[in-house]
């Protein structure tokens, strides 16, 4: 018998059965970048108490010798003899990002932005004044005024599913207000930090695949509570008052206790849910309508399902709300894709915006928001930057679309000290007398993201500490090269290998400058091969759209200094933010007839399959090498 600590979880355990994969059954949440393949070193536990198997070598690797001695193990290398009681602590994976001070802000400058953007997005439609808008209830539709009479608020939730984090938004539908917001992890992480893992572990049996589908629809189900729960504290309702006035007006009769209260306004709330829109990436999509994903872990890796979905809200305990999946496109670019072309469609020209550039970067911006005419984006590129880069290029009206399998090291999965950009995460380095570093927070540095990754690599490149080839030189070579002696300094001896010690407790190693290599490589080939695809150069295109969270705090210089982005004007490389989860807002108001234009939308998109193209692999492997340092230092 296994038992799981802190949150004393038991499970019987089988012979020769891996903690890992016990954990997994037994749902508990145990990080597995890798997908418990002994690789990543990050499915850390504790063996408390019990007999186990030998030290393998993999974890000789990842562990010091007073660790292994503490009982530190990898739990996918960790099999506890069968029959007798095992204990392990696994360390806490906290899915919430934010804490509560940073909720506050993010309700009053965050949700404050989508709502900006969506009713933006949305007046062109409200001057018509005609157009019916409707909402699922129960399975059939009704118009919104009915809604409003059956209770005094309806709202919509928006769904956005990456690889790594969940994005949720709560809308207001009458107002147009969007007054919630959550970030969690992907629960199915637990299987891998990339989609093939998942896919990988799904496919075992028809009970993986229907594990996998089950948390994902379970986490989901879960964290909409939460953020219906997270509203109520925010805004008490009308129905809150009344409940309160009439505990208060009972006298000496039977009171509602605190959590009979806080029942029935959460199901109060769960009934005015009228509508769930959805994106995602491809293979997340797949797993979320319950399809199975088979057919994109082959050549030519076709999706399943291309038009929209619904689903039944019970499916997600919201009994008269309809969900609303987004259609994908074809193999690996999916509904996140489509809700990114569906925002950019009905964006408009933003005065503010266009006051504060100049005429070149108002080329950009006005080729995006100068018309719902998807015909005016013509040699505009859009880089989703993630574990599944997806690209889209127009030329000459028509829409290309490809993806690029970049892995998780942009989320810091696959990085030895790396974590979400969250408080704590250096974000980026600048070398000047001292090193300086960026912490979110503007706290001691507690691991680096995705952008603080790329920022410390290009520092890196530039002063010679990283080669041409990737390579981290040692002190000697270092000194050598005649790299700066604060850099020089950093330099360490860690076991076997040289590392670079960002701050006393985050080290950048070998391998996590070779994950990088990886990913940034994945981005720069998808780039290339789709301008070759399209008959097209860099030089030839207007501007360059980055989507996704990520591409909004990312140094776009540092970028294009280590070959992720490429060389051109630095101001016609324009950030929009998760826009498609902005797209997916814009679908909350959608009629019937929208849907179906956003089908058709979908399929008038040729994908092109990178991997299938002639010189696919020498391109990339040319861009995972760094441009040559200029001897002027």
């Amino acid at each position: 018998m296994l038992l799981f600590q802190p949150d004393g979880i038991t499970y019987i355990n089988k012979e020769k059965e891996t903690v890992l994969d016990a954990a997994r059954k037994a749902g508990v949440l145990v990080e597995s970048p890798c997908g418990g393949n002994g690789t990543c070193g990050k499915c850390r536990v504790k063996v408390l108490v019990g007999e186990v198997n030998a030290i393998t070598e993999e974890e000789k690797h990842f562990f010091t010798e007073q660790e292994l001695q503490d009982g530190w193990r990898l739990a996918c290398k960790l099999v506890p003899k069968h029959f007798r009681s095992c204990e392990v602590e696994v360390p806490n994976i906290n899915l919430q990002m934010d804490s509560e001070k940073e909720a506050h802000l993010l309700y009053e400058s965050e949700l404050k932005k989508y709502e900006k953007k969506i009713k933006e997005c949305l007046q062109e439609e409200e001057k018509d004044g005609n157009r019916e808008k409707e909402t699922m209830h129960g399975g059939s539709r009704e118009s919104k005024a009915d809604c409003v009479e059956k209770c005094a608020s309806t709202f919509g939730i928006v769904v956005d599913i990456g690889t790594t984090n969940m994005e949720f938004l709560l809308w207001e539908l009458e107002t147009k207000r969007c007054v919630g917001r959550k970030i969690a992890e992907n629960p199915l992480k637990i299987y891998g930090a990339d989609v093939v893992a998942r896919m990988t572990y799904a496919l075992k049996d028809k009970e993986n695949f229907k594990e996998s589908c089950s948390l994902l629809r379970n986490t989901i189900a879960t964290l909409m509570e939460e953020l219906l729960q997270t509203y109520l504290e925010q805004y008490p309702c009308e129905e809150s008052r009344e409940i309160e006035n009439e505990n208060e007006n009972m006298g000496g009769g039977t009171h509602f206790s605190e959590q009979m209260v806080e029942n029935v306004l959460l199901q109060s709330m769960k009934e005015k849910v009228s509508t769930v829109s959805v994106v995602g990436n491809a293979a997340m999509m797949h797993f979320l309508a319950e399809v199975s994903p088979e057919s994109l872990t082959r050549a030519p890796y076709k999706t399943k399902y291309k038009d929209s979905v619904s689903l039944s809200g019970t499916l997600f305990g919201l009994i008269h709300a309809s969900v609303r999946l987004f259609p994908n496109i074809e193999g690996f670019v999916g509904a996140d894709t489509v809700g990114v072309l569906a925002y950019l469609k009905q964006c408009r020209e933003e005065k503010e915006d266009m006051s504060k550039v100049d005429d070149k970067a108002a080329v950009v911006i006005k080729t995006l928001k100068n018309s719902k005419d998807i015909s005016k984006w013509d040699r505009v590129l859009m880089i989703d930057i993630g574990t599944n880069g997806e690209l889209v290029l127009q030329k000459d009206g028509r829409l290309y679309a490809a993806s690029t399998a970049a892995g998780p090291a942009f989320e810091g999965a696959t990085i030895s000290c790396g974590m979400r950009g969250e408080v704590g995460a250096i974000r980026g380095m600048q070398v000047k007398e001292k090193i300086e570093l960026d912490v979110i927070g503007e706290v001691a540095p507690r691991g680096i993201c995705g952008s603080g990754l790329i920022s410390v690599v290009a520092e890196l490149v530039n002063f010679g500490i990283i080669d041409e080839t990737g390579y981290l030189l040692n002190r000697n070579e270092a000194i050598k090269q005649g790299c700066p002696k604060v850099l020089v300094d950093c330099l360490e001896i860690r076991g076997r290998e040289t590392v670079f010690a960002i701050s006393d407790t985050v080290l950048l190693t070998q391998q996590d400058i070779r994950e990088l290599q990886l990913a940034k490589g994945a981005i720069s080939a998808g780039i290339t091969m789709l301008l070759q695809a399209c008959k097209m150069n860099v030089c030839d295109l207007r501007g360059i759209v980055l989507a996704g969270a990520f591409g909004t705090h990312l140094q776009v210089d540092a970028a294009q200094r280590i070959g992720l982005l490429p060389d051109m004007e630095k101001k016609k490389i324009v950030p929009i933010g998760n826009a498609a989860l902005l797209g997916a807002g814009v679908a909350l108001f959608y009629s019937e007839e929208k849907w179906r234009a956003l089908n058709t939308l979908a399929r008038k998109v040729q994908h092109i399959s990178l991997a299938e193209m002639e010189g696919f692999q020498e391109v990339y492997l040319e861009a995972m090498g760094f441009a040559k340092v200029e001897e002027e230092r």
